[in-house]
């Protein structure tokens, strides 16, 4: 703890740490400065007193290691072509009061810039969000995501804010537990801003496909962003499934939402996560203010499972508290002129997933049909990163 920085890079190219464990630095584990084509494999970064990394590089790899007990972020870089791949982060800002600050600190992995990826990671309790990103043609992929927004509220198991992320693809994700931290926020269940994937401040142009999140406040949260394609993704017991917000300027506007499950499961009314206890009150949520909610885009063949038969679609003028309308499906429908092929299925639901990267059989103690009428008898196999 004497020591600031353990390893302290500046323009330094084509260098690799192999098999190197990194320990109890008082502010930086690794701290590079314009470097290049720097690859850490099998290195584990424990017990920073700031970040694990913090930097620009291009080219900067993370290959099966390690980061954990970081007080504030783990990995933070600003570079292209960058890749975090098998890497496992547990405890990252996790102690209220130690980040260095607000935005951008107490995350997991954060990576500024174009063409960088985070694949085949878990990341297991974090302060803020798990994965933060911008930058064109990001790639986030086959990650596990366990517990998050723990200290500081309004950010996501995956958040992607601003512009200049176009050609993004988020994908085949499992997220879990991201419920808020109540102490830093205003009100309580519904007010909580914890998203499983948080889409933010003019996000545009990418793709949300074949992910899993559930019991988190928000599945997916889409705030004045446009152009994203939202489909076959499985949101299961989440307080809100989706929610779009829009305003006066900058509109949320050419969105595409298909073949997304959103569900609740029966005789379950709330999350239960460490002390919080949550009511799940709406599978589906939209804010709209001033404009009208219908110029957002396409919404349609997706599938509502709630034992009750009566799922709650909220509609809310600027909040959860002002204006809000709760519809049953069919008035929902007629309201909206949305979800004119979508089904609400009444009916109790067994939900499994597979956060491996193998093949998962499941055991079944019955016959089981899934949504779209496949049906299964004895056994399930799930294909890695699916539910």
């Amino acid at each position: 703890s004497t020591i600031e920085t353990l390893v302290s890079m500046s323009s330094i190219t084509n260098v690799s740490f192999n098999d190197i464990d990194f320990e109890g630095a008082n502010s930086f584990g690794v701290n590079l400065l314009s470097c290049s084509n720097i690859a850490f494999n099998s290195c584990n970064l424990t017990m920073m007193g700031g970040w694990a990394v913090y930097g620009t590089c291009n080219s900067l790899s993370f290959n099966s290691g390690s980061i954990q007990k970081s007080n504030d972020n783990g990995i933070s870089i600003t570079g292209t072509n960058c890749s975090v791949t098998n890497y496992t982060c547990q405890n990252i800002g996790m102690n209220a009061g130690m980040l260095w600050g607000s935005d951008g600190h107490g995350i997991a992995i954060s990576l500024t810039g174009s063409g960088n990826t985070v694949t085949a990671s878990q990341i297991v309790n974090t302060g803020y969000s798990s994965i933060s990103f911008t930058g064109a043609n990001t790639i986030i992929e086959n990650n596990f995501i366990d517990t998050f927004c723990s200290i500081k509220d309004d950010g996501g198991g995956i958040y992607t804010g601003g512009t200049g992320s176009s050609g993004s693809k988020i994908r085949n994700n499992i997220i879990l537990d991201g419920i808020g931290a109540y102490e830093g926020s205003v009100g309580s269940g519904v007010s909580i801003v914890a998203a499983g994937i948080y889409c933010d401040n003019l996000g545009t142009g990418f793709e949300i496909s074949g992910n899993t999140i559930v019991y988190s406040a928000i599945g997916i949260n889409l705030n004045q962003t446009n152009t994203i394609n939202i489909h076959d993704n499985t949101l299961y017991n989440n307080v809100g499934g989706l929610i779009m917000a829009t305003y006066a300027t900058d509109a949320t506007h050419d969105i595409t939402f298909t073949n997304n499950i959103i569900a609740k499961n029966a005789n379950v009314n709330t999350i239960v996560n460490n002390t919080n206890v949550v009511k799940v009150d709406n599978i589906f949520t939209s804010f709209s203010y001033p404009s009208t909610y219908f110029s957002i885009g396409s919404i349609d063949d997706n599938y509502y499972l709630d034992p009750s038969n009566d799922s709650s679609f909220l509609f809310a003028n600027r909040n959860f508290y002002n204006g809000a309308v709760l519809r049953n499906f069919t008035d929902w429908k007629a309201f909206s002129s949305v979800d004119t092929h979508s089904a609400l299925l009444g009916v109790a639901s067994r939900f499994e997933y597979n956060a491996t990267s193998y093949n998962k059989e499941v055991g079944l103690d019955s016959n089981y049909i899934d949504v779209k009428g496949a049906t299964y008898n004895g056994t399930i196999t799930l294909a890695p990163y699916t539910s």
